[in-house]
């Protein structure tokens, strides 16, 4: 945006850049999303997270569509007990839950890897249709919500 000031014969111009960002700012958790095996009988997509401020609550659902052959394998987290897990399956997809337990919060951290691990009958999977959705509040009471694709 360009702003000019005049008075008289006098006049200066400026310009200004503006960012516009989500309620409550920048955003206090980066959400990464990686295919760390990819193979026709093995799938595993990774989501890290770190986070800047403490989390209160916390919901990732990992989506991965069903392809000829993809069946669930496996879900792990590095964050530990803390988090409960769950997962289940339709005909179109198999969905990956991960959440922050009731009373639990999650301190400031890096590198937090949530699993969702398929198996495969011959043929590679492609990720271009699995997504992940991030739900989180911060410790100030911020709620936001972080989506993507693998």
């Amino acid at each position: 945006m360009t702003v000019t000031g005049t008075s008289g014969s006098l006049s200066h111009t400026a310009t200004i850049a503006l960012s516009v960002s989500p309620s409550g700012g920048s955003g206090p958790v980066t959400a990464t999303p990686a295919v760390s095996s990819s193979s026709p009988w093995f799938n595993e997509e990774d989501l890290k997270l770190s986070n800047t401020v403490s989390l209160t609550a916390l919901s990732i659902t990992i989506v991965v569509q069903r392809t000829t052959g993809i069946s669930f394998n496996g879900q792990f987290n590095t964050v530990g007990s803390q988090i409960t897990q769950s997962n289940s399956s339709t005909s179109s997809a198999i969905t990956y839950q991960f959440s922050l337990a009731a009373g639990q919060t999650l301190g400031v951290g890096s590198g937090w890897t949530f699993a969702a691990q398929t198996s495969g009958s011959g043929t590679v999977h492609s990720t271009a249709g699995d997504t992940f959705t991030v739900t989180f509040t911060t410790s100030t009471g911020v709620t936001q919500t972080v989506t993507g694709h693998f």
